[in-house]
């Protein structure tokens, strides 16, 4: 009986363990597709750097902090600074992937795939 009553207490203080640990956060996966009339260099997303990212190319994912921050690059041809701001968040735990596009005139719209 007192081993019965011990395991029971070992499985009951496991699962309370288990019931009050903390969810992961969220992962923001970022990339950047450029729309822009040329190469865009020195892309900046956050704390990251992207390089130079070609007209028309997307770029491969990169894992950035959640939270607020910026976007900037500049145009290859005409010297233009580029750039706008984010905020990347996500509800719970599990990744989550978003889409950076600098449009034509130079705006940033962010989207989900």
């Amino acid at each position: 009986m007192k081993k019965e009553f011990t395991y029971m207490l070992l499985a009951g203080l496991f699962l309370m363990v288990i019931s009050c640990k903390k969810n992961a956060p969220p992962v923001i996966q970022v990339r950047v597709y450029n729309q822009y009339s040329e190469a865009i260099n020195k892309v900046v997303v956050g704390p990251d750097t992207f390089g130079t990212v070609n007209m028309g190319q997307t770029t491969s994912y990169m894992v950035i902090p959640e939270g607020h921050g910026n976007v900037s690059g500049i145009g290859a041809k005409d010297g233009d600074t580029l750039g706008g701001s984010y905020n990347f968040s996500g509800s719970s735990s599990g990744t989550y992937d978003f889409t950076i596009t600098i449009t034509s005139t130079g705006t940033v719209n962010l989207t989900t795939p």
